[in-house]
């Protein structure tokens, strides 16, 4: 996914982020004012190695006079990079430009439907927008610093959610897929009008991205070293095939994230809405009643949402924030919660839906690899304990971006051997992604 030549010497750096100008037209939106000057602006950057794919972040406090009276602000900023390969790659797949859309006009109409119903109170926890916007002035995504709020991330979330964390993500996961379903097949004009009003809601990675010529520079590499992970499970399990289940895969879809992509864009699913697209630990905050009592789970970072199959987002969650322990004790009750939830959500809001729980296993079963390709790709940078294990976004890009091909081959290889390096150098880890390819196994074809 890498940035042309021509791309890079045309990229234009926007400027800095956070301007006296900018966030003063923000607080006079936020606070429908015009009397507004700012008194303080203390800032500083959001991102740690690991986080922020595609977008930056800022935290912000601001402290300002509006109308005379003193309001503090505890923000953040969320906007397109400025480097340039992070900020081509947002442009591209318009992942900023798509959550500004989805905070700014979808998220509210969502809210009008249900408040319409006469059950606003239905809508899961969001993160509140006090101003968000896609102009040739502003293009930029400004959040409730929800920390500030007492949201926090999940008690020990890389060791694995707990039952607990599962079951509120879950609830919240069903809710919002049931509210969003029950919008669409009510929607004036029908889905096709839909489609047209919400379109950057209506994608494909193909609308975006040459996927075949994004792959090539790290496909040998990618699956020579998924070869050595898989070839080292069969050591330990000679009894499972695991190489030869490898091999056919690679045969028939010349590697896993093209099979991946396959399974989100092409596979034929019983039901579909518009989903979080994203759903996992790192994109979720949790509030307590006590020190290990959940409370309530809000759901961020909606760049890349869309209307896919719920099982995507169910598969995706599950593969990458749940251990295969938990997964072999409460997977029939995880998806039997999440079927009650979603099925009596929408028969509450008056629209009928044929979607049995047999129907819920079977769109499981196609979106598997859609999961455990996730986890393969994040989970090795995100669980890595020593931080120099950790593979920056910009790493990645320079790589590939290299227009001598013997060195970029060398750098995307060395990539890739830290990648299996991760996977090797934590038992926890190993097992972690031997639990999916086992699941994947057992649970047979995945693409029709």
């Amino acid at each position: 996914m890498g940035a042309s030549q021509s791309e890079l010497e045309s990229f234009k750096d926007p400027g800095p982020a956070v301007t006296e100008k900018r966030i003063l037209r923000a607080i006079k939106s936020h606070e429908k004012a015009e009397n507004v000057t700012i008194v303080t602006m203390e800032d500083a950057s959001g991102n740690v190695k690991g986080e922020g794919f595609m977008s930056s972040l800022v935290n912000l406090k601001v402290e300002a006079i509006v109308d005379g009276q003193r309001k503090v602000y505890a923000w953040v900023l969320k906007f397109v990079p400025r480097e340039p390969n992070r900020a081509i790659l947002s442009m591209r797949l318009r992942s900023d430009e798509r959550e500004q859309f989805f905070f700014g006009t979808f998220l509210p109409q969502l809210k009008d439907f249900l408040s319409k119903k006469g059950v606003p109170e239905l809508l899961p926890n969001f993160c509140s927008i006090p101003y968000s916007a896609w102009t040739e002035d502003d293009k930029i995504l400004i959040m409730q610093n929800l920390k500030e709020e007492g949201w926090r991330d999940a008690i020990n979330k890389k060791a694995g959610l707990d039952i607990y964390h599962v079951r509120a993500a879950i609830e919240w996961l069903a809710t919002y897929h049931a509210i969003t379903y029950s919008f669409l097949e009510g929607y004036a004009g029908g889905l096709e009008k839909a489609e047209q009003d919400f379109k950057i809601l209506f994608w494909k990675l193909g609308d975006y991205l040459d996927w075949e010529k994004e792959i090539m520079p790290f496909r040998e590499h990618g699956n020579n070293n998924q070869r050595t992970m898989f070839k080292g499970f069969q050591e330990k399990n000679p009894d499972r095939n695991y190489v030869a289940f490898l091999e056919d895969l690679f045969s028939k879809h010349l590697d896993i994230g093209t099979a991946a992509n396959k399974v989100r864009d092409d596979q034929k699913y019983k039901l579909k809405t518009i989903c979080h697209g994203d759903p996992w630990f790192n994109n979720m905050m949790f509030k307590y009643k006590e020190e290990r009592q959940v409370n309530s789970v809000v759901f961020i970072d909606f760049q890349i949402t869309g209307y896919v199959s719920p099982a995507l987002d169910l598969v995706y969650f599950m593969a990458a924030s749940t251990t295969g322990e938990l997964r072999r004790e409460y997977l029939p009750h995880i998806l039997t919660l999440y079927h009650t939830i979603f099925t009596s959500t929408v028969e509450r809001l008056g629209v009928s839906v044929d979607f049995s729980y047999e129907d819920l296993l079977d769109d499981y079963k196609k979106a598997r690899l859609h999961g455990l390709n996730f986890a393969l790709n994040a989970l090795p940078s995100i669980l890595a304990e020593n931080t120099d294990d950790i593979i920056e976004t910009e790493e990645w890009m320079k790589a590939m971006n290299e227009e001598d091909e013997e060195v970029k081959n060398q750098k995307m290889k060395e990539i890739m051997d830290q990648m299996t390096n991760t996977y090797s150098s934590s038992d926890a880890m190993g097992e972690r992604m031997k639990d999916l390819v086992d699941e994947m196994m057992d649970a047979g074809q995945f693409l029709e």
